[in-house]
């Protein structure tokens, strides 16, 4: 692991590969991208910036953003770097892991998660607040002398604004939303309700789908919640898919334990022709939001649209 020096240099590395002849970005991507998942830094936050401050302004002027702002994978680095590096981030994340040491295979309470975190949103309130102004444009001779890292990173697109130790607990964990008791008994005891009607309608069992189930864990709770009780039948046959593009070969395998098959969405409509799609993000050109619900039967492309509230889900 480098120290503090080691780091600088490092993040050195990055901004000139990234402003390398763009012929041979494709070619560094992958080894700039390894490089660093290797740069580990555990400072405070006043040698953090000591450290990274000169690499990312040299001159000390918003122009200098323009050398790595674009670089996607340095961006969510130094976010999580910074943003680890805080007091309160360094105070909170050994009670974290202490806490939910048990996670997932034993949920915690929203109210377990906001004293843990001191996080207040989400707070059950719809609609939630409305996102944060964008930071005004600065002229690139401006100077940045005096201007905090934080207040830089989210200039240059860095969205540290509002996060704290709960991200970087996930990010840790390799997860994109902390699950609840609450989150999965809401949703268990919403599809349980349309999935029995639905089954009346058809006449059989109908088919859950949960696309892009990532790890597993929402699916494996989902499938307890949906199990018949006393004997009775499951009120639905669940399948889970995802593609497992950003996986780690350790999350594959953990996923596969839990019956998540590996297919892409489109896949897995064909395959399993479900009567009822669980999806935790919208698909590539469709805006939910903009559409008013609907109970009329629908497809696989043409979805019935039924927001169920995620006011205990923590992202």
């Amino acid at each position: 692991m480098p120290g503090l020096l080691g780091v600088a240099s490092s993040l050195r590395l990055q901004v000139v590969a990234h402003n390398a002849p763009a012929a041979l970005r494709p070619l560094l991507a992958p080894l700039l991208a390894a490089h660093l998942r290797r740069i580990s830094p555990t400072a405070d936050a006043d040698s953090l910036e000591a450290a990274v401050r000169p690499v990312l302004l040299p001159s000390e002027q918003w122009g200098d953003l323009e050398r790595w702002r674009g670089n996607a994978r340095l961006l969510a680095w130094l976010r999580s770097a910074y943003i680890a590096s805080r007091d309160e981030t360094r105070a909170t994340l050994p009670a974290a892991d202490r806490s939910l040491q048990a996670y997932p295979g034993i949920l915690p309470h929203a109210h377990q998660i906001r004293e843990i975190f001191g996080t207040r949103q989400p707070d059950g309130a719809w609609p939630p607040p409305p996102p944060r102004e964008p930071p005004p444009p600065r002229s690139p001779k401006e100077s940045t002398a005096g201007v905090p890292l934080g207040e830089v990173l989210e200039a240059a697109g860095g969205l540290v604004a509002g996060r704290n130790a709960l991200n970087i607990w996930m990010e840790r964990r390799g997860v994109y939303e902390l699950l609840t008791t609450e989150l999965v008994g809401a949703l268990g005891g919403y599809l349980r309700g349309r999935l029995a009607r639905l089954g009346r309608r058809l006449g059989r069992r109908p088919r859950l789908l949960e696309a892009g189930a990532a790890d597993g864990h929402l699916v494996a709770h989902l499938r307890a919640s949906l199990a018949g009780e006393r004997g009775e039948a499951a009120v639905a046959d669940v399948f889970a898919c995802d593609d497992f593009s950003t996986a780690a070969p350790g999350g594959v395998r953990a996923a596969r334990s839990r019956g998540v098959e590996q297919l892409g969405y489109w896949e897995a409509l064909a395959e399993h022709k479900p009567d009822m799609v669980v999806c935790a993000w919208m698909p590539m050109g469709v805006d939910w939001w903009l559409s008013p619900p609907t109970e009329e039967p629908c497809t696989p492309w043409a979805p019935r649209r039924r927001l169920v509230s995620r006011s205990h889900a923590f992202r």
